[in-house]
């Protein structure tokens, strides 16, 4: 059954919104601000899609649970900036407080997020990727399978490999030196399937920590 409100019906939408957006400065299209009760103790979900494919020998090139796409700007009218996903400024009372969050498990051609658009990306906070810092103390080789984390050159020692199962031969490994030794000035990372091998300069004086980061 297809339904519609404020616009005539249409085949290939069961639910038709459609209306002037007025009546204030801030005006919105849908507003979904029911009060959760207390008997909802795991979680709540204000919008929510869940989308059945039919069984029949046919395939669908994607299914979005949401877009968003660009309307008509009237001749004469301007906007000034406009998103496709807004986390308000306001969202912040929860203990823990996400403007997006992906919870995808690990696999094969998984994504928590994938722009594969052109067009630049802008991050004005901090980027923190998740870390391993090996303690001092602890050196040599290590396995150590996130996108960045720090291991530890023992004295005398020029070579360390680092097993990680995110680098392949064309993952870029960036590492520096962390400390000031007296001879070991820098470091060159070599991937290889699934770990990389860090090269100093020359032999390190005392334990040194060397930072590195895997982009792929």
């Amino acid at each position: 059954m297809n339904e519609a409100i404020g616009g005539a019906l249409s085949t290939d939408r069961v639910l038709h919104v459609n209306g002037a957006i007025t009546g204030a400065t801030n005006a919105y299209g849908v507003v979904t601000n029911g009060a959760i009760q207390s008997d909802v103790t795991a979680s709540a979900h204000l919008y929510r899609t869940a989308p059945n494919i039919q069984a029949a020998a046919f395939t669908l090139p994607l299914a979005a649970h949401y877009t968003a796409a660009q309307g008509t700007i009237g001749a004469g009218s301007a906007v000034t900036a406009q998103a496709g996903f807004l986390a308000d400024a306001s969202l912040i009372g929860a203990t823990s407080n996400y403007g997006f969050r992906g919870s995808l498990p690990a696999g094969a051609n998984r994504y928590n997020c994938y722009m594969d658009g052109t067009a630049p990306n802008y991050f004005a906070g901090d980027m923190q990727f998740d870390k391993t810092v090996t303690a001092a103390g602890t050196t040599g080789a290590r396995t150590i399978s996130k996108n960045a984390g720090t291991v530890n050159f023992a004295a005398g020692a020029t070579a360390l490999v680092v097993t990680n199962t995110l680098v392949t031969v064309n993952s870029i490994v960036v590492a520096t030196v962390a400390a000031n030794d007296a001879t070991m000035k820098s470091v060159q990372a070599v991937a290889a399937a699934g770990s990389f091998t860090l090269y100093a300069n020359a032999a390190a004086t005392a334990e040194t920590r060397v930072n590195f980061i895997v982009i792929n």
